[in-house]
């Protein structure tokens, strides 16, 4: 009975092996922190791609004027260097009238997935740029 008492003593006492335990209790949470920063910040890159696309298409829309379509292209084309695939049907272009100043405005929903949360994330980007052609 006192070797029993002692070798349990002993064994609570014992602090070899409480690193590695701690270490595979701690090593899966930090794992999953980087991840979800890294996702984060692929999604962040994502979308500041989209804006710069939908600026840069907002500005060439108000400068061709009614060629919508090749905007609408270069909007793609600068979408795809930033990882995003766009259809000619995600991109909207609108010619209007806001207190009697003629606006371009572009408006582009890109669908994103985050493999982290398996989900698919929607990107919203719009733009508006007073249309220097109606002005010509």
């Amino acid at each position: 009975m006192r070797f029993v008492q002692s070798l349990h003593h002993r064994i609570l006492r014992d602090t070899q092996g409480s690193a590695v335990v701690g270490f595979v209790l701690v090593a899966p949470l930090v794992v999953l922190a980087f991840l979800a920063v890294f996702h984060l910040a692929m999604l962040g890159s994502a979308y500041i791609g989209l804006t710069t696309a939908v600026a840069e298409g907002s500005r060439e829309a108000a400068v061709l004027g009614e060629s919508d379509n090749q905007a609408k292209q270069r909007i793609i084309e600068l979408a795809r260097h930033h990882s995003l695939q766009l259809s000619p049907e995600q991109v909207t272009i609108r010619h209007m009238t806001q207190n009697e100043i003629a606006v371009v405005q572009v408006s582009v929903y890109a669908n994103q997935m985050v493999s982290f949360l398996d989900r698919v994330v929607t990107l919203h980007s719009k733009a508006e740029v007073i249309d220097e052609d109606a002005y010509r």
